[in-house]
């Protein structure tokens, strides 16, 4: 865990103009989710495994802004932070929502922290601070979820065969979450695929309402919202035999 206690209050020097975002230690599905929402503003999005790779890579690209995972592999993140801030490097860090920061950070600290599971209007806001993006670049529309996962419910329990469900955002990150059971990695690839899919076939004999997948015991139920190129609810059922019911209970009026 990186220890933080300190990040700059005071009035920041003018820092050089940054031209890409290099993702340091955070899993795969994280640095996809960076590079479909930061592909609209033209800003290109690199990814390194571990500290050793993202100082070579910062060798011969110095103008990327860092955003650091505590738990990055071969290093330990607080060193490697003090170290990227020491060359003058520009820090931002990934930590889970409900990781409390601890410990103390050095003294310029890192510029902010990006909380987990991203939400991407608060991360395009951050980083429209350090990047410098075209303001005029096209913002997100601001989404309700909480009213369609609402009807996934009956007296604050999921609806019978009900696992998990997660409103997934066109840019990959996960809106809104309700239960548990498909990894990162795996709503990354259902996200994307269920996308193609779903555009392919509408652009050929009309738009697919759902999809539904069923693998060993289990069946994802993928949801456009309203159509393949907005929001995804993907849920996870025990079996197929569930998702007409939890089909009927997503058009029901709220």
């Amino acid at each position: 865990m990186l220890p933080i206690n300190h990040l700059s209050s005071a009035p920041p020097a003018p820092l050089p103009r940054l031209h890409g975002v290099l993702v340091v230690g955070a899993h795969l599905s994280v640095r996809k989710a960076l590079e479909r929402l930061l592909e609209p503003y033209g800003v290109g999005v690199q990814g390194a495994a571990g500290g050793a790779d993202a100082l070579r890579v910062l060798t011969r690209q110095p103008d990327l802004l860092v955003l650091l995972d505590p738990q990055v592999q071969d290093a330990d993140g607080a060193p490697l932070c003090r170290r990227l801030i020491r060359e003058g490097r520009q820090v931002l860090l990934l930590m889970p929502d409900q990781q409390a920061p601890s410990g103390a950070c050095p003294e310029q600290g890192a510029l902010d922290v990006l909380r987990m599971p991203l939400e991407p209007q608060r991360v395009l806001d951050t980083l429209t601070r350090h990047l410098q993006l075209d303001q005029q670049a096209p913002r997100l529309e601001p989404l309700q979820p909480s009213a369609l996962l609402a009807r996934l419910l009956h007296g604050g329990a999921p609806r019978p065969g009900l696992l998990g469900a997660w409103l997934l955002s066109p840019a990959g990150p996960v809106l809104e979450a309700l239960g548990e059971g498909l990894t990162p990695d795996l709503l990354v690839t259902l996200n994307r695929m269920a996308r193609d899919l779903g555009q392919t076939v509408q652009a050929q004999d009309g738009a697919p309402r759902s999809l539904v997948l069923e693998y060993s015991q289990r069946c994802v139920l993928l949801v456009p919202e309203p159509d393949w190129h907005g929001p995804l609810l993907a849920c996870l059922l025990k079996d197929a035999s569930y998702a007409s019911l939890i089909r009927y209970w997503l058009q029901a009026k709220a």
